[in-house]
Parts: structure tokens; C-alpha cells; sequence
């Protein structure tokens, strides 16, 4: 008997240590299944929060790099900021002290009238025409202004404007390059300003274009209004090519990196959530920042400019792509955001899910009743559901990706589209009835024996 039982210890013990192993061996299995997720999930963090990063880099090189591409892009953000009444009229106000400047008018007056004082009149006449000279001065100077304000609010200054920006496209360039003979100049200390040389020599044809003989006097004036000091404007300069390959690649860098953590995590689902909060999170932050940014330097450019409303209407046109791509871009990656947890597995989305059915449900089998069923076509369009969806998803991804310019409302109204097209096809779609295995085929009457 006591044989029969030493054998048999033993085998339990051998049974119990090989248990011991294989136990030992799940433990690690799991641990390194474990250790391979959380080094997934850390490589996804850092795609995603890369991906995010870029993003607003990404939105301000492209500015940069449209602005030089595109003549009509370029001409349709600066021609607004010269229409503006307030840059109009500082802009009349340098342009007329400049010619004022430069026609020296008290010395031009002071040589007519001493040839008039030089001739044979009376004492009396003498005196007048040396009190003269001071008003004709001063009537030169309003006839200038006068000029000045007349034609830059005619069509013809409009004209002028546009024709630069349009013609000479370079304009961007030569701020970036330091081209010459450009409308708009960057200075080698970063000044960005609009030379007013153009517009004198205008103005100086229309005066002699009205019999203002004195005109001709006006010479060739080299003069800039500086719109805006910007040190870091005239760090680009070495770096234009690398901005053109900026503007092209960061974007599609930024999403591959996006698209590289949602693949890469162990739970892609919640990867898109996350990637999609990020985004917009920094995004969002950004225009927060270029807001309390323009508050801020208003006042100071304000005092260099001479004017705060223009100084505002400056900053906003430097960063008014920057902040409406920014805010168009959030949009996209909330909307994202929210249609993964949507069709996500989560308890509350499977209710919404369900209780949205439902309506759909209802309102078709309140049709139904009402004689407005689909029937035929509706049992069709059920079938091609699922293809109607892939096809209006990828519709709508299209008029994002190559949608130009990619605005709020061009979003909004993507979103409101396809939000029509999933209702109107619910409504209309009717699923196949679902036939319980009772009532599949009548009851069958048993032969008899």
C-alpha cells in the first residue's frame, strides 16, 4: 500500500511543478504583453502630440507660401486692408507732407515773389504781395491735401492699388527677397511698409493734369510708410526656399504623424479621441494666443503708426488666416472626435445610437401608414446603405482635403450636407423585416398513418 502511494506523490509534485511553470510562463506572457501596449501607447502619445504640434506650423507656412504663390490670394489679403478708410487716410496724410516736403513751396513762393517785388511798383504793392506769399503757401499746401484726399478715395486709387498687387506679384517676394521697386518693402531692419512713391508720382500728374503748373517742381520722392515692425520678417529672408518646402510638407507631415499614432495604439478608437482633443486643443490655444497677442501690441504699434485703429486693422490682416484656418481646423478634428466616440462601443453612444433608431423607426412606420412608404425602392436603398455612407464620407473628406479657401462656413456647410443626406436616406431606406424561425414557414398538417 505504501508503495502505491510514494509513486503517486511524486507525481503530484511533478504535476504541481509543471503547473508552477506554465503559470510562471502566463505570468510573463502577460507582462510583456503588457510592456509592449504601454510602449505603444508612449510611441502613439508622441505621433499624436508631434502631429498636433505641427499643426499650427503647418497653417503659418502655408500662409507664407500661398501669399507667393497664389497672385489672387495675395491680392485678396492685402487689397481690403488699402480700402480701409483709416489706412486710406493715413496713407493720404504722408502722401501729401511728403510732396509738401519735397516741392519745398515756401522757397518756390519766396523765388515768384521776389521776381514780382523786383519790378517797378509801388511800396504799397510791395507790402501786399510779401503778406501774399504766406497765404499763397498755405493755398498750395490745402490744394495738395485736397488732391491727395480726392483721388485716394476715387476709383482711380483702387485701380492703382490693385494693378501693383496684381502686376507686380512680387510684392511678397520682394519683402522676403529684398526686390526693389515693389508696393509693399521690407527694410533690413524688419520693417514691412508700402512705398508711397507710386502714389506721389499719381498725384503729381493729376496736379498737372488740372493746370497746377507748379507740379512739375515735385521731384521723385523715395519715401515708405512702415506698417508694421517685424525682426523676424527679415529673418526669413535666408530661408525663403526652406519656407516654399515648409509650407508644402509640414502639412502632410503633421497628418501622417496623426495617422501613425491612431494606428499604432493598442486601442485606435481612443487614439482618434485623443489626437482629436489634442489638435483642437492646440489649435485652439493658438487663436487664444494671437488674440491676446493683437491686444497687446496694438497700443505699441499703435503710437509708432500714429493711429490704433490702423495698427488694428494691420495685426488682424497678418493674423487673420493664421486664426480662421486654426478655428476651421478645430472644427474638423471636434467633428472627428465626435463621430469615433459616436459609433464607438461606449455605453452612452449604443444608447443615443439606439434611441435615434428607434425614431427613425417610428417616422418610417408612421409613413408606412400613411400610404408615403418606398416600398420597392426603399427595401433597394436599404441594401445600399452602407455604400452610401462610405460614398458620403469620402465625398465630404474630399471637399475638406482640396476645398479652397478651407473656411468655417465651407465646414459648416459640408456638415449640414451631409447631416441631409444620412436623414433623407434613413427616412427613405426600408429594412428587410426580420422573420422569426416560428413563423418562417406555416405550421405543416401531419399525414396521416
Amino acid at each position: 500500500m505504501s508503495e502505491n502511494v510514494a509513486p503517486q506523490s511524486a507525481e503530484n509534485a511533478t504535476l504541481h511543478a509543471r503547473l508552477a511553470a506554465l503559470e510562471a510562463e502566463n505570468a510573463r506572457l502577460r507582462g510583456s504583453r503588457s510592456a509592449g501596449r504601454r510602449l505603444r501607447w508612449i510611441g502613439a502619445g508622441v505621433l499624436l502630440a508631434l502631429g498636433a504640434l505641427l499643426a499650427p506650423v503647418a497653417i503659418v507656412a502655408n500662409w507664407a507660401a500661398t501669399q507667393t504663390a497664389q497672385t489672387e490670394v495675395f491680392v485678396d489679403t492685402f487689397e481690403p486692408l488699402l480700402a480701409e478708410p483709416e489706412v486710406r487716410s493715413l496713407i493720404a496724410s504722408e502722401v501729401s507732407q511728403a510732396i509738401i516736403d519735397a516741392a519745398d513751396l515756401p522757397s518756390l513762393t519766396a523765388s515768384a515773389f521776389e521776381g514780382l517785388g523786383n519790378l517797378d511798383v509801388p511800396e504799397r504793392a510791395r507790402t501786399a504781395l510779401n503778406a501774399l506769399q504766406g497765404v499763397a503757401v498755405a493755398g498750395m499746401n490745402g490744394l495738395i491735401e485736397r488732391t491727395v484726399d480726392e483721388l485716394i478715395a476715387s476709383p482711380a486709387f483702387t485701380q492703382l492699388t490693385t494693378g501693383l498687387l496684381t502686376h507686380t506679384h512680387r510684392e511678397v517676394v520682394a519683402a522676403l527677397s529684398g526686390t526693389e521697386n515693389s508696393l509693399l518693402t521690407l527694410g533690413s531692419d524688419g520693417s514691412l511698409g508700402v512705398q508711397l512713391g507710386p502714389i506721389i508720382d499719381a498725384v503729381k500728374s493729376r496736379l498737372q493734369s488740372e493746370g497746377v503748373g507748379i507740379a512739375a517742381a515735385i521731384p521723385t520722392v523715395d519715401r515708405t510708410l512702415v506698417l508694421v515692425q517685424a525682426d523676424e520678417l527679415a529673418r526669413l529672408r535666408p530661408g525663403y526656399a526652406l519656407l516654399q518646402a515648409a509650407g508644402a510638407w509640414l502639412a502632410p507631415l503633421g497628418l501622417l504623424a496623426l495617422l501613425g499614432g491612431v494606428l499604432l495604439a493598442p486601442r485606435r478608437r481612443s487614439a482618434v479621441l485623443w489626437g482629436a482633443g489634442l489638435l483642437a486643443g492646440v489649435l485652439l490655444l493658438v487663436v487664444l494666443a494671437l488674440n491676446i497677442g493683437v491686444s497687446v501690441l496694438t497700443p505699441s504699434l499703435g503710437s509708432s503708426l500714429g493711429s490704433v485703429p490702423v495698427a488694428q486693422l494691420v495685426l488682424e490682416t497678418g493674423i487673420g488666416f493664421t486664426r480662421d484656418l486654426s478655428i476651421t481646423v478645430a472644427i474638423i478634428a471636434l467633428l472627428v472626435g465626435i463621430i469615433a466616440w459616436w459609433t464607438g462601443p461606449w455605453r452612452t453612444p449604443r444608447t443615443l445610437r439606439g434611441a435615434s433608431t428607434a425614431l427613425f423607426t417610428r417616422a418610417r412606420s408612421f409613413g408606412d401608414r400613411h400610404g408615403i412608404g418606398t416600398g420597392r425602392f426603399g427595401r433597394r436603398l436599404s441594401l445600399l446603405a452602407p455604400t452610401i455612407r462610405i460614398v458620403l464620407a469620402l465625398g465630404a473628406a474630399a471637399i475638406l482635403i482640396w476645398g479652397r479657401p478651407l473656411t468655417v462656413g465651407l465646414v459648416i456647410w459640408t456638415l449640414v450636407g451631409g447631416l441631409a443626406v444620412i436623414i433623407l436616406l434613413e427616412l427613405l431606406r426600408r429594412p428587410a423585416e426580420v422573420v422569426p424561425a416560428a413563423a418562417a414557414e406555416p405550421d405543416r398538417v401531419p399525414l396521416p398513418a
